[in-house]
């Protein structure tokens, strides 16, 4: 019996996860773009 919590990530996953919920897909991507981005704190 595997005792991992989650599924490996895999591209398939993935893309899966994106066309079943594509609205909170983008939030995450835009929430990663905002908080990485160049600002008052070096990398």
């Amino acid at each position: 019996m595997d005792n991992q919590l989650f599924p490996e990530t895999t591209a398939e996953l993935l893309e899966k996860k994106g066309k079943l919920a594509p609205e909170n897909l983008e939030a995450w991507r835009n929430f990663s773009k905002t908080v990485f981005k160049a600002g008052a704190l070096s990398e």
